[in-house]
């Protein structure tokens, strides 16, 4: 089983999608199964959120270590059954697509 993820933070749909394709497609012809698992970290204090981060409606910014850190976390412990799925990385909820 091969697990992808994709953070929703400055992916729009068309690009996640293609890269969804381009890394699942191998692992498909090899006879393998994908599991897809979008992770959403809320607002991540980079030079790409600052214009933003006045109206951040979040309690907490997060650094980029912090958030890349706490993905690797969610995705080592996500199983076939996650497939699928659009969690919040920090409160564990499921966001509705």
């Amino acid at each position: 089983m091969a697990f992808i993820s994709g953070a929703s933070v400055g992916i729009g749909l068309v690009m996640a999608e293609r890269l969804l394709v381009t890394t699942a497609s191998p692992v498909v012809a090899a006879g393998r199964s994908v599991a897809a698992y979008t992770l959403y970290p809320e607002m991540v204090e980079t030079a790409f959120s600052a214009p933003y981060q006045k109206n951040n409606p979040y309690a907490v910014m997060r650094k980029p270590d912090e958030v890349a850190e706490r993905m690797l976390e969610m995705v080592e412990g996500c199983g076939p059954e996650d497939s699928g799925r659009f969690v919040n990385i920090w409160s564990g909820e499921d966001i509705l697509w």
